[in-house]
C-alpha cells in the first residue's frame, strides 16, 4: 500500500476513536434508584419538578386560595386601593363625651364642657349629661353627655325635670321614668336660677353617696361656662334614701328612743301618675307630706319617689299600728307599708317596707306592718 493509502486509514481510524470517547462522555453511569424509604433514612424528603409558572410556595389544604390557578401573563398592574371603612358610630358608652350640633348653652366653644361631663362620668363610674328645656318642642333636648350617647329629646310631660327644683338644690331621683339612658339612682342640679332657661346637670353615679358632693362643683363650672346667669347658692345635698334612714337609726339609738318606719303613698297614685300632670303631682305630693307631718309622732318625712312619701315615726310596733289605722281613716284613701322597730341594715329596712307596701296594695287593705 502506498504512503497516501496508510495516511487515510489512520485518519478515519483517529475519527472513529474520537467519536467513541466523545460518546462515553456524554452518558452518565447508571446510579442506583432509592426508594421513599432511602430517602427518609438520608433525611431528605421527595422533591418534584415545579410545572412553569407554578408558585414556589408549599400549597396547603388549610389555604384553599393558594391552590388557584396561576395568574395569567400580562404586564403587573398595581393593585387597586382599597376603599377606607365606613366609620360607623360605637354602640357602647361615649366615655370621651359628646356635644349636640344644636347645643346653645356655649356660644364660645361646647370642649370644656365636654370634658368636664366626661371628667365627672368617670369619677361616679357611670353618665352625666346637661339637658335644655326647649319651649318650642315642650322637651328635654341634650347639649351634651357623657357616659351614654346623647339622648333622643325627652317629652316635658313625661320628664321628671320638669318638677325639679331650679334654685341650685341636688335633688335624688329614685329609678326614674321618662329619664332616657339615665336610670337608677339620678342626680339633679339646675344651672342656674329664674328667669334663666331650665337646664340641668344630671349624674345616673355607680353609687350615689360616693357622687353627691361632687355633683355640685361641676354644675357652678358648667354654668361658668355658659350664658346663663349662675344658679343661687346651693343649699346642702340631699342624701341618699338608705342614708337618711342611717341617719334616723343611729339618731334613735343615741337619744334611746323607738323608731319605725312607713312609706305612705295614695290609693290613686297610679291614677294621677297616669294623667302625666306635673302641677297635680306636686300638689298631691305636697299635700300627703303635710298630712303625714301634722301627727304629733312623726319626727321626718322625706320623699322616696313620685307620690311615695316615707315616714319616720317615734313609735314601738303597738304605736305604729294604731297611728297606722288612724293615718288611713281619713281621705284621700292611703296604702302604708310600716316597719317597727327599725332594726338593721339601712337597705333591707327600706325594702321590708316596700314589701310590706306591696302587701297592702295586693290585698286593698289600709297598711300592713312588717316586724
Amino acid at each position: 500500500m502506498s504512503t497516501l493509502g496508510w495516511f487515510l486509514l489512520l485518519l478515519v481510524a483517529a475519527a472513529v476513536a474520537w467519536v467513541v470517547l466523545r460518546g462515553r462522555r456524554a452518558t452518565p453511569p447508571p446510579r442506583p434508584a432509592l426508594g421513599r424509604d432511602d430517602l427518609t433514612s438520608l433525611g431528605l424528603s421527595e422533591v418534584r419538578a415545579r410545572e412553569p409558572g407554578a408558585s414556589p410556595v408549599r400549597e396547603s389544604s388549610a389555604s384553599p386560595a393558594r391552590a388557584a390557578a396561576p395568574p395569567r401573563p400580562g404586564p403587573a398592574r398595581p393593585a387597586p386601593a382599597a376603599a377606607p371603612p365606613a366609620l360607623a358610630r360605637p354602640s357602647g358608652p361615649v366615655a370621651d363625651g359628646e356635644v349636640s350640633p344644636d347645643a346653645t348653652l356655649w356660644p364660645d366653644g361646647a370642649e370644656p364642657a365636654r370634658h368636664l361631663l366626661a371628667a365627672l362620668a368617670a369619677h361616679a363610674g357611670g353618665a352625666a349629661g346637661v339637658l335644655r328645656y326647649d319651649a318650642e318642642a315642650d322637651a328635654y333636648v341634650a347639649e351634651a353627655a357623657a357616659g351614654a350617647r346623647l339622648p333622643e329629646p325627652l317629652p316635658a310631660d313625661r320628664c321628671p325635670l320638669h318638677r325639679a327644683p331650679q334654685d341650685g338644690e341636688l335633688t335624688l331621683l329614685d329609678e326614674p321614668s321618662g329619664m332616657g339612658p339615665f336610670t337608677g339612682d339620678v342626680l339633679v342640679r339646675a344651672l342656674a336660677a329664674p328667669p334663666a332657661a331650665r337646664a340641668f346637670l344630671v349624674v345616673a353615679p355607680a353609687h350615689a353617696d360616693a357622687a353627691v358632693g361632687q355633683v355640685g362643683p361641676f354644675a357652678d363650672l358648667l354654668a361658668g361656662l355658659s350664658d346663663l346667669a349662675p344658679a343661687a347658692p346651693p343649699v346642702p345635698a340631699r342624701p341618699s334614701r338608705a342614708a337618711v334612714i342611717r341617719e334616723e337609726q343611729e339618731a334613735a339609738e343615741v337619744e334611746g328612743r323607738p323608731l319605725a318606719f312607713a312609706l305612705v303613698t295614695l290609693a290613686d297614685a297610679e291614677e294621677i301618675l297616669a294623667r302625666e300632670a306635673p302641677d297635680e303631682v306636686a300638689e298631691a305630693e305636697a299635700g300627703l307630706r303635710r298630712r303625714l307631718a301634722d301627727h304629733p309622732a312623726v319626727r321626718r318625712t322625706e320623699p322616696f319617689g313620685d307620690l311615695l312619701v316615707g315616714a319616720f315615726l317615734d313609735l314601738d310596733p303597738d304605736g305604729v299600728a294604731a297611728w297606722c289605722e288612724s293615718t288611713s281613716a281619713s281621705a284621700p284613701a292611703v296604702f302604708i307599708g310600716a316597719v317597727a322597730p327599725v332594726d338593721g341594715d339601712a337597705a333591707d329596712v327600706r325594702a321590708a317596707a316596700a314589701d310590706a307596701l306591696h302587701d297592702a296594695y295586693e290585698q286593698q287593705r289600709a297598711q300592713v306592718v312588717a316586724g
